[in-house]
């Protein structure tokens, strides 16, 4: 079936797992630094993807990643079917399919009706990303859905299953509006952060909770007037409660 739906001419792009190569980009840094005022040490020895051989986007066709769930674990093979305009834009290619097979032998699983629009000049390690999310100490992966302007970056992400030796799409943590995430392996916590407009800034701080990301800090600006203020909220006895705010600007 998979077969049928690559037409003539694919391109193939290989993309290996590499155990340290690159640091998560943090998403206010491009734009001089947060103004949220949350600070948390990042674990930058998080394992991605690199590319080995660059993807034609002006074909439609496939890439390929290999990943191993543990350091001695099995691997797996991820395929991401896409295809080009005129489905897309110009300028973009859409993944709307991801196989994931077991190399070691067993069922293969696929997932259809994905709509994930990627910039023809964003590099797979850009788009793919594969790491340890719920710290259970298998690799998990999240693909990009759609890059917009500006810090904020959505996706779709499916988590390994030890139990049953697969891997699943958790739709439940896509809900939760996790934009632009960090996984913090040391503190285990998850860190969104977003931009709305000028001088509008969020970061929400998750725990896990039986596998489920439950807010546990929330830090945003508001403007009242001509004043801006950053407001803290956090979970107290399992209501979110706001426990600071302050001026961070004032025009005068």
């Amino acid at each position: 079936m998979l077969g049928n739906t690559l037409k003539s001419g694919l391109i193939t792009a290989i993309l290996l797992l590499a155990a340290a190569c690159g640091e998560p980009q943090d998403p206010a840094a491009a734009e001089g630094g947060r103004s949220d005022g949350l600070t948390i040490e990042t674990d930058t020895d998080i394992p991605s993807v690199r590319t080995i051989e660059a993807v034609d986007p002006s074909s439609p066709g496939l890439t390929t990643c290999t990943l191993a769930v543990a350091p001695d674990g099995a691997e797996w093979e991820i395929s991401l079917l896409w295809t080009g305009p005129p489905e897309t834009v110009d300028g973009f290619h859409r993944i709307h399919t991801i196989s994931l097979r077991p190399l070691e032998g067993g069922e293969t699983t696929v997932f259809q009706n994905l709509e994930a629009d990627i910039p023809d000049v964003m590099d797979a390690s850009g788009y793919l990303v594969i790491e340890d999310m719920n710290f259970d100490g298998y690799m998990d992966f999240r693909l990009m859905e759609h890059p917009t302007a500006g810090p904020n970056t959505y996706w779709l992400f499916w988590l390994y299953d030890p139990e049953t030796s697969g891997f699943g799409r958790v739709e439940e943590w896509e809900e939760l509006g996790l934009v632009s995430p960090e996984f913090l392996a040391e503190d285990q916590r998850i860190r969104s952060f977003s931009r709305d407009g000028y001088g509008l800034y969020q970061t929400r701080v998750f725990d896990i909770a039986e596998g489920i990301p439950v807010l546990a800090i929330r830090i945003h600006t508001e403007w009242e007037g001509d004043t801006l203020y950053s407001v803290t909220e956090e979970l107290v006895d399992g209501v979110m409660m706001q426990t600071n705010r302050e001026i961070l600007e004032e025009e005068v």
